[in-house]
């Protein structure tokens, strides 16, 4: 099984994405400027939650005036780890393999792996070891040692041939 953030990480990680979104939404007019942290972790809405992170997506600076804002007061490690969710990587990966402390997202357009962490469930609870390569789009976040996924993971639906699955990891 491939490694999942601890239960205080993922309470952490959580805490700073709601804020972030939060943040994100006023600036971007998704909510009103009156709207609270309490009410946006209360009543969030997929559709609005995916503009805004399209929002995060297209203009990282967002995640940088978020950390020097701090307008949710934030504890100063929480704000620390913020400001370094602008070094996000976003876009398609392929999901290659598990190992016992992550599992590997290959972004193959940029010949690079990265070793991700899942928050509560391990990845091979979404995806049998026999379907890698799966094509995903996701959003990695640095987060203290460790990368992680926002919790947001489209999954490409098609199968890959033998002759595509050698090539692709002939690449990775």
């Amino acid at each position: 099984m491939s490694a999942i953030i601890s239960f205080e990480e993922h309470e952490q990680q959580s805490r700073i994405n709601d804020s972030l979104l939060h943040y994100v939404g006023l600036q971007m007019g998704i909510y009103p400027k009156n709207f609270s942290l309490e009410a946006f972790t209360e009543y969030k809405e997929e559709e609005k939650v995916m503009k805004i992170r399209e929002q995060i997506v297209d203009n990282p600076d967002l995640v940088s005036r978020h950390a020097e804002e701090n307008i949710n007061n934030l504890n100063t490690e929480d704000i620390e780890i913020a400001a370094k969710f602008r070094d996000f990587v976003h876009g398609d990966f392929f999901i290659m393999a598990y190992m016992k402390k992550h599992t590997i997202f290959f972004h193959d357009s940029q010949d690079v792996a990265y070793g991700v962490h899942g928050l509560t469930q391990p990845f091979e609870d979404f995806f049998y070891r026999e379907q890698l390569p799966v094509r995903v789009k996701a959003l990695l976040l640095p987060y203290k040692d460790k990368i992680i996924y926002d919790g947001i993971m489209s999954v490409y639906r098609i199968h890959f041939g033998k002759r595509l699955k050698a090539s692709i990891r002939k690449s990775y």
